[in-house]
């Protein structure tokens, strides 16, 4: 029992650290781009980005704040906006 219940808070914490952005991404060769970007923030456990949403959906899950994931993707030519 203990168990399962470290298991849901592991799991709740885990939600609660990725951040969700929609981006000006369009492409493959998009992500290409912003790679080495997301790459030299710390915290950043994993990425991932859904171009088949109208939204281009970023999911970036680990500590990093949304600033910086904006700052770098703003760096690298495209534009984010955080969603709540």
């Amino acid at each position: 029992m203990f168990k399962k219940l470290f298991q849901k808070k592991e799991e709740a914490a885990t939600d609660q650290d990725t951040l969700r952005f929609k981006t000006t991404l369009s492409c493959q060769g998009c992500v290409a781009t912003i790679t080495p970007f997301l790459e030299q923030l710390d915290g950043i456990e994993e990425w991932s980005v859904d171009l088949t949403s109208p939204e281009r959906i970023l999911k970036v899950r680990g500590t990093v704040s949304p600033e910086a994931v904006i700052q770098k993707l703003e760096e690298a030519g495209y534009k984010a906006e955080l969603l709540s």
